[in-house]
């Protein structure tokens, strides 16, 4: 009699050993599911796209819906932000809105060298200051004092690419 119990508890073991393994399984398989809805999901998107065409080489360069440009508009007024497409004819950039026959000139204006441009003016602003002080405290010479006002102005110059 003790063997037959201990046989009916192995094989109950075992079937739930396979029902564990099997909702695991149905686990993963809804996971792989919904990652594959998300991903189709996604590629069914359309993004919107500002094409330019250079005249003399027939060159397309495509900029999509939130690229940082650089743009100059006929009026002289030079923007720079995140480019948001309004419709075909228009898109605004730091809520000034723009019609695609007002520009001269665009190019991309990828952020990390606005950040490293502003960062080495903020640096040389910084030694230019530091060296000023320096020199006016320990060499006596208030002519050292000089050397803050172009160290202001440079951290001065390189603090806005850094605060957008």
């Amino acid at each position: 009699m003790m063997a037959i119990m201990n046989l009916g508890i192995e094989s109950l073991k075992v079937n739930e050993m396979k029902l564990k393994e099997g909702s695991s399984n149905l686990f993963y398989k809804m996971a792989i599911i919904f990652l594959l809805f998300l991903h189709c999901n996604n590629m069914s998107s359309q993004d919107k796209q500002l094409v330019a065409t250079i005249t003399t080489s027939n060159k397309n360069i495509v900029f999509t819906e939130g690229q940082r440009v650089r743009l100059k508009t006929i009026d002289g007024k030079k923007i720079s932000g995140k480019l948001n497409i309004i419709d075909n004819e228009s898109f605004f950039i730091k809520n000034t809105i723009i019609h695609v026959d007002e520009i001269i000139k665009i190019k991309k204006n990828p952020l990390i060298i606005s950040v490293v441009t502003g960062g080495i003016l903020i640096f040389t602003g910084i030694t230019l200051f530091n060296a000023g002080l320096i020199g006016a405290v320990f060499a006596g010479d208030s002519s050292a004092l000089l050397a803050t006002i172009p160290g202001i102005g440079l951290i001065f110059i390189g603090l806005p690419p850094l605060i957008l």
